[in-house]
């Protein structure tokens, strides 16, 4: 069974891979903490693989493996070694890394199974050759032959050529990364293929061997950056110069990337920052124990703070005494998860209760995992209700008032229409009876009457 040393600072991502590996029937070691893993290594273990997060705290993945090239020297065995990341990605990160000794990059997040397959695939890369390529320039066959069996062992690929006509007819193959000249050979100087091999492969690092390697010309090719050295000196010797340079070339496109990379964090900060200050809504960003890092000027000025006021305060401090426990209080990131909004009341500094609704989501903030809590003063949209409810009410009695009114209106001709009737029939009668009769003053009584409402 391989062993295998995982190595995440992100508990989530740490578990993820450790309950993924288990499956595959590999013994998982794993830390949080690479300061830990080093130390683990250190006292003699030695996994078969290790699957490294490049972007971490205290030693970071890439100065990990630059760590394992002098704890595990060559020739001899060393772990094989697949560096995740979710903060890098391409090729060129894996030309680095491979540089720098890993097996293997995976960018992350990635499916369970090409993880699965990358892991397996340690393994196999081992079997192949490396893909360091080594021209050697040299008329001494037997020099050649030295060369070449020191960089075979090492699994590098070698190439030889006996004159610089030869190199220079091959500017169709695969650029190499070390070009060995032997100086002086038949056809030309060292320096005019060393000028040649710089001008069409300027990535590519010369090593020169001179009989004088302290001579003016040499010291113009070490300020050049690449390599002058005696034509006896051991293989081996040349071996470890070219491990050196490699290092070295992978260091500096390291330090290029992670320049690159901070300043495209400090741009991504510097829009962050523009946008979370423009927000009118309340912004807050905390910690997992509740305590303020962060808030925006417009939130503070709902509220009655400055945005220094709250720094470094417990998030409780923006709600009311029964409300203890804050956002737990609301329910927000538990019941309502990380979308849902729920109302509650806030509480500002003149100890005056604002109506908000609120949610909250994770977020990395300053490298950190942190909480982002957003607040929505409802008190406008509270007072419109109320004015709206008062017009409704309003409206409510008006609408009663005219119901009276038509109820009144009918009432008053329906009883229009019985007096109008009797008003005739008192008409009638006093016109068919004498004055002197009781018939017509019983008529006049009525009509009276009826005239008088």
């Amino acid at each position: 069974m391989k062993t295998l040393l995982v190595i995440n600072d992100d508990p989530v991502q740490l578990h993820f891979l450790c309950g993924l590996l288990s499956k595959d029937q590999y013994q998982v070691v794993s830390y949080h903490s690479s300061e830990e893993a080093w130390l683990w290594l250190q006292q003699g273990h030695v996994p078969d693989g290790i699957v490294l997060d490049l972007h971490m705290p205290g030693i970071s993945g890439w100065r990990f493996c630059e760590l394992m090239q002098g704890h595990f020297p060559q020739p001899g065995p060393r772990p094989m070694i697949l560096a995740v990341s979710a903060t890098y990605s391409g090729s060129e990160v894996e030309d680095v890394l491979i540089d720098l000794g890993a097996s293997a990059f995976l960018s992350l997040p990635a499916e369970p199974s090409r993880i699965r397959l990358a892991v397996a695939g340690l393994w196999k890369h081992s079997e192949k050759a490396s893909g360091v390529r080594v021209w050697i320039v040299s008329t001494n066959v037997a020099q050649i032959e030295r060369m070449r069996q020191v960089f075979h062992a090492r699994g590098w690929q070698v190439v030889c050529y006996a004159s610089g006509e030869q190199v220079m007819a091959t500017s169709g193959e695969c650029a190499p990364d070390f070009i060995v000249v032997d100086d002086p050979l038949s056809d030309m100087s060292g320096r005019d293929v060393r000028h040649w091999c710089k001008m069409s492969f300027p990535h590519a690092t010369c090593i020169l061997l001179e009989s004088k390697p302290g001579s003016v010309e040499s010291s113009l090719q070490v300020t050049e950056g690449d390599l002058v050295l005696s034509k006896g000196c051991d293989p081996n010797e040349l071996l470890a110069q070219c491990e050196k340079g490699r290092w070295e070339r992978a260091l500096t496109r390291v330090e290029h990337l992670l320049e690159t990379r901070t300043s495209d964090l400090r741009e991504s900060e510097a829009q962050f920052r523009g946008l979370f200050e423009i927000i009118p809504d309340i912004l807050v960003i905390h910690d997992q124990r509740g305590l303020v890092h962060h808030i925006n000027a417009a939130g503070a000025r709902q509220l009655g703070f400055s945005p220094s006021e709250l720094l470094g305060q417990p998030l409780e401090k923006l709600f009311p005494s029964d409300q203890v426990g804050g956002v737990e209080c609301t329910g927000v990131g538990s019941s309502l998860g990380e979308t849902g909004w729920t109302e509650t009341l806030l509480l500002a500094k003149d100890g005056r209760e604002v109506h908000a609704e609120v949610t909250e989501r994770p977020v990395r903030f300053a490298g950190k995992p942190q909480r982002l809590l957003i607040a929505r003063d409802l008190s406008s949209r509270k007072q419109m209700e109320a004015e709206k409810a008062k017009l409704e009410q309003q409206l409510r009695q008006v609408q009663k008032m005219e119901a009276i009114g038509r109820l009144a209106s009918g009432v008053a001709h329906d009883m229009n229409n019985i007096m109008t009737a009797i008003l005739s029939h008192a008409s009638l009668l006093k016109s068919r009876s004498d004055p002197q009769e009781g018939a017509w003053t019983v008529g006049d009584v009525i009509e009276k009457a009826v005239r008088r409402g």
